[in-house]
């Protein structure tokens, strides 16, 4: 942004509010332009009183990222329409002006909006949260794809498998969802050659004592079992498959369920340094136990678990198993993430860009969130039978309507909002099903790209004249 600030007149305030105002209606308690001015204020952002603002291109983009599919064109259309409606027409905003001001905007603004959102959340909701008074956490990881320019494939570069100029950069992404909300609570990104658990074990920093991770055969090791130890937090993994248990040994609390002594591996870990293995504990103790799924349509008939919560009598096999069974909560919040917001394929086209778009995915992802626990919390409706797409829907279709809504009338369009989205449940189904996994549209019949594409354009071209 600009490091010079000018006067602004009362009448481009005005306008400045109304434009933050309609764009969040539906997150007014969450985030909105007081808040938005207090980052930016933290930051020590200045800027020229322009119609591109850090408020205004912050929600413009939110609403890009919310809206799926939506381009910079539409947004900037979108922003000309709204200062038209309001007797200031524009006549000079082009779609570069709008990706100028997004490339503008700190990085650290937008990761200090989605703190704020996160946290607000989670306060607005902490005591039910709770299992057994304890805050559960799950991580997982996921990849995304960019577009192929110079500076996104030397940030991210694409799988080694693919020849150069035939594929896309690749990011890996790490997430920590809270169990009960299902909103995001911390990110961190990399490229798709940095494993999941370098990734993992930069997230375990940000656990706070006293919390329960959930997570799958990935994390089951000696070394992040005995670092979460240390950080006072529980896991519950899933045993790796190429563990074996003896369920005779140790001491036994139950069928299929006992607590034995794992013992540090004497070979150098490649996730540790040798320091940090140095202060590995030498011995542990852990609770292994083994569950068969009896539900219809599961892929796993039955499931093997690691975790650090020995009282058997207060964490049964029977909690357990239905603890970790929440675990597949975080793979369908991926889902939204990617597909239902079309996270899958992000737009930017330089490193700064793409994590600014992360950044604004997850700060709207978790908006959307706020809203399913406020229509699960009003009408008695528990969150994970609540549709995010459906919500989403519901949010983009109800927006327009209470922009230009009296405020009597916004309350009503607010109240009607919340009841939509508590009718739209989702239906009774297994948590992993069997699916073929085969699809009934026909792919177009094009061949892969093998070549780069100006090669292959340049060649099909010389074809072409030598034929006429």
């Amino acid at each position: 942004m600009k490091n010079v600030r000018i006067h602004c007149t009362h009448n481009f305030k005005q306008i400045h509010k109304k434009f933050s105002e309609e764009q969040g209606l539906p997150f007014k308690n969450i985030l909105n332009e007081k808040e938005i001015l207090k980052v930016l204020e933290e930051e020590d952002v200045r800027y020229y009183q322009r119609v591109l603002t850090p408020v205004i291109t912050i929600w413009a983009f939110l609403s890009q990222v919310m809206e799926v599919g939506s381009s910079c064109r539409k947004v900037v259309r979108r922003v000309l329409c709204f200062f038209v409606s309001m007797g200031k027409p524009i006549e000079n905003l082009s779609d570069s002006a709008y990706c100028q001001a997004r490339s503008n905007i700190k990085e650290s603004v937008f990761q200090k909006l989605f703190y704020h959102v996160s946290d607000r959340i989670q306060k607005g909701c902490s005591e039910q949260c709770l299992w057994w008074g304890r805050p559960v956490k799950v991580l997982d990881a996921s990849t995304f794809n960019m577009p192929d320019t110079e500076k996104n494939q030397k940030a991210y570069p694409q799988s080694s498998s693919q020849r150069p100029g035939c594929g896309f950069p690749i990011a890996r992404i790490a997430v920590l969802f809270c169990l009960a909300t299902g909103i995001v609570l911390e990110k961190w990104l990399g490229p798709l050659q940095e494993s999941e658990r370098h990734l993992f074990h930069k997230i375990y920093k940000t656990l706070e004592p006293g919390c329960i991770l959930l997570g799958d055969r990935g994390l089951c090791s000696y070394a992040d079992i005995a670092i979460l130890v240390g950080m006072g937090v529980d896991p519950v993994f899933r045993i790796h498959a190429t563990k074996k248990v003896d369920y005779r040994r140790g001491k036994i609390v139950g069928v299929c369920d006992h607590i034995v002594t794992w013992k540090k591996p004497r070979y150098q870990l490649k996730t540790l340094t040798k320091e940090e293995q140095k202060r590995l504990p030498e011995t542990m103790e852990v609770r292994e136990l083994r569950y068969i799924v009896e539900q219809k349509g599961m892929r796993s008939t039955e499931i093997k678990l690691v975790t650090t919560l020995l009282d058997h009598k207060l964490y049964t096999k029977e909690e357990m198993a239905r603890l970790y069974k929440l675990r597949w909560d975080a793979e369908i919040n991926l889902r939204s993430l990617k597909t239902h917001m079309q996270m899958e394929m992000v737009r930017g086209k330089s490193p700064d860009i793409v994590r600014k778009e992360i950044w604004c995915y997850l700060i709207a992802y978790n908006l959307i969130r706020s809203v399913m626990w406020e229509a699960s919390k009003k009408h008695n409706v528990p969150i994970s039978k609540l549709s995010f797409k459906g919500t989403l829907d519901t949010i983009n279709s109800y927006l327009p309507k209470m922009a230009n809504a009296t405020s009597e009338n916004r309350k009503s369009l607010q109240d009607s909002l919340l009841v939509c989205i508590a009718k739209d449940t989702l239906p009774e189904r297994g948590y992993i099903r069997v699916e073929p996994r085969c699809v009934k549209k026909r792919p177009k019949a094009y061949p892969p790209l093998t070549r780069p594409r100006r090669e292959l354009s340049k060649k099909y071209e010389l074809q072409t004249v030598a034929k006429t």
